[in-house]
């Protein structure tokens, strides 16, 4: 069973780094053509209600129209058509509503708050919008492949977009400005949706739009989603209370606290989401069997390999935050200034990532336990630590204020998610093992980091920055070698099973 959520994590990895490494290039492209300054600012504002639309639509149809397209499909292919050209008529109906409300509502709010902004923010909001639209349908028709198993198409698809995107951004920034931005994402998801449609019109899909059964399926959509939809709301709710507190605070605070937020959730997306992912089915397994412990010790294990992971790669980005900043983003309008800017949040964010993994991973094993009112109370314990804490610290940390906030609104949804998950599992935790491992892997991962930034600051002297960036990268991987080295000297048992697993997955496809 690990053999196989640890081959399936593998894979995910992959396609998740592909896509992460573009999504960096993209935020360096950004970087470097408009820096972290008010245009950036305003751009983010303008995409917070559209994003979370987004968000809150692709949660929905992953949770209520994949598992009732399969169940219908498995039955007749004229069912599952009529599924998905059901699902594509309410979408399209959602849709005209998002925009009518999107655009008229914000031009309302904006006048209102931003006064001589507000026809800027409006257009590049009006832009998300559409954004929005295309990207829901990108998602219907994305979705529909995956529940044929059919992921290649798919998978490569954000790749294309994303080049599209930092191709029109470094052709035509000097033309469309900041709208560049917007623009080079609208066109990524129309290219996506045309690709999407050609693949399911060979599959012999309609797209005609017709409601079939349309109350049946609609009240299927609002009982299965109730429950999904209040915990992305609570969360997206988070990221718009959070972008708004940024917008009032020192010009640029918004777009550090942005492209330091994209590092840390590039890390808890390849190393936490992929593994999660992949379990993810093992923990309904475990649970519809009542195997209660091998649930557990699944989740044990997912937390074991995540720490091990997770905490030589938070500490790296508490030591070297601004190197790390320097090297990715520092050049083009992106100066000094927004370096320091970053740094500082990046260096707060990343004290969260590991419980930021681990509330996702708990929030999983909830759904699997169909126990959906114990996700949804993190979410609003989240929020209220979050917005308690920036109401504490904002006057006295500006902007770092928001990134501690997260970080400790994260650490309080985890000891919320275990003190549930304990009471509902009734089994005995060994404190004592739990406490030597992490006393093991936070001692190792201190002591490489600690001693390999401090020999990084005495030999980085050079004027040559290409000098100084090879040195910073072979610190950084001769650290994390050193790292992994001792703790598989110190006998960690999921350090050995991982390394071996690994050793006979590119083994057996390199004898291939």
């Amino acid at each position: 069973m690990k053999k196989a959520v640890v081959s399936g994590a593998i894979m995910l990895f992959i396609g998740s780094l592909l896509s992460s490494v573009l999504g960096i290039v993209r935020e360096i492209v950004i970087a470097f053509k408009f820096g972290a300054g008010k245009d950036l600012d305003m751009l983010l504002l303008a995409q917070t209600v559209p994003n979370t639309i987004t968000s809150f639509m692709y949660v929905l149809l992953t949770a209520v129209f994949m598992p009732m397209f399969i169940r219908k499909y498995e039955k007749t292919k004229i069912e599952g058509g009529k599924v998905f050209q059901s699902t594509l008529g309410i979408i399209l109906i959602a849709s005209l509503i998002i925009l009518f409300i999107g655009i008229f509502g914000g031009r309302y709010f904006f006048s209102i708050k931003y006064g001589e902004k507000s026809v800027f923010i409006n257009n590049l909001s009006t832009l998300y919008f559409l954004g929005a639209v295309f990207f829901i349908l990108s998602a219907l028709f994305n979705l529909t492949l995956n529940s044929l198993n059919r992921f290649a198409l798919s998978s490569m698809l954000p790749l294309i977009s994303n080049i599209v995107a930092i191709l029109f951004i470094v052709f035509f920034s000097h033309s469309f400005g900041i709208y560049s931005i917007a623009t080079g994402y609208l066109l990524g998801l129309i290219i996506q949706i045309i690709v999407l449609r050609y693949a399911l019109k060979k599959l012999s899909f309609s797209f005609i739009p017709k409601l079939f059964n349309q109350k049946e399926i609609l009240k299927q959509f609002l009982i299965l989603s109730i429950p999904v939809m209040s915990i992305t709301l609570v969360d997206q709710f988070t990221n718009i209370v959070s972008r708004f507190y940024a917008a009032g605070l020192t010009t640029g605070s918004l777009s550090a606290l942005n492209y330091a937020n994209r590092l840390i959730m590039l890390v808890v997306t390849l190393f936490g989401t992929s593994l999660i992912g992949a379990s993810y089915p093992t923990f309904n397994s475990f649970v519809s069997k009542k195997d209660y412990n091998g649930l557990h010790e699944l989740i044990l294990t997912n937390i074991k390999i995540v720490t091990i992971i997770i905490t030589p790669l938070t500490m790296i980005l508490c030591y070297f935050s601004k190197d790390i900043i320097q090297l990715l983003f520092e050049r083009g309008a992106f100066d000094n200034k927004d370096t320091i800017m970053t740094a500082s949040s990046l260096t707060f964010y990343s004290v969260g990532i590991i419980f930021l993994v681990i509330k996702d991973l708990f929030n999983k094993v909830f759904f699997s336990l169909s126990m959906y009112n114990v996700p949804l109370q993190s979410a609003l314990i989240f929020f209220g630590v979050l917005l308690l804490s920036c109401k504490l610290l904002i006057n006295h940390l500006d902007y770092n204020a928001i990134a501690i906030a997260t970080s400790v609104g994260a650490l309080f949804c985890c000891l919320f998610l275990m003190f549930n998950y304990v009471k509902k599992i009734k089994i005995r935790i060994k404190i004592y093992s739990i406490a030597n491992f992490a006393v093991k892997i936070i001692s190792t991962a201190f002591f490489t980091v600690f001693s390999f930034n401090f020999i990084y600051r005495k030999i980085e002297v050079s004027s040559d920055p290409n000098f100084n960036t090879i040195i910073l990268i072979v610190s950084i991987l001769l650290n994390l070698v050193l790292y992994f080295y001792i703790i598989k000297l110190l006998q960690i048992k999921e350090v050995i099973i991982l390394i071996n697993l690994l050793m006979r997955k590119f083994v057996k496809k390199g004898s291939k």
